[in-house]
């Protein structure tokens, strides 16, 4: 994975240097936020998996029956490995402030659809019963 990582961010380097960037330090900053998060995400890939694979093969080559505790740490072992599929989300959030601006506008967006679909909704005129055989429109 750290391989992967580093080829993308080489394949990265090549292409914007074809491209002829106009502001090097904005691009020099992402460039250090998009390998800060690399990092993160492959550090906490490995957090999440090495401890599972670990306790995996301890359990397949341990005794047929483990203890209550074994199978604890196994189970608390598939909870973290389980973890590590939602982690990307908040790396990419948490990590850098690019994301963050990006999620934030994304919130605003939302939050401003929905209010005007509300207050359309409520602008629209209704009918009241005055008595059971006439209505006023409000």
């Amino acid at each position: 994975m750290i391989v992967l990582c580093s080829i993308t961010f080489v394949f990265l380097r090549q292409r914007r240097r074809q491209i002829m960037p106009t502001n090097q330090a904005r691009l020099r900053q992402r460039d250090n936020q998009l390998l800060k998060m690399l990092f993160l995400y492959v550090a906490c890939h490995l957090i999440c998996t090495i401890p599972f694979s670990i306790a995996l093969v301890i359990t397949v080559y341990h005794l047929p029956t483990p203890s209550a505790a074994e199978m604890l740490l196994f189970r608390l072992f598939v909870l973290v490995f389980n973890i590590n599929f939602s982690t990307s989300f908040y790396i990419y959030t948490l990590g850098t402030p690019f994301y963050r601006h990006e999620l934030c506008c994304l919130i605003k967006d939302v939050y401003n659809r929905l209010n005007r679909t509300i207050y359309n909704n409520n602008n629209q005129p209704r009918l009241q019963v005055v008595d059971n055989l006439h209505f006023k429109r409000t």
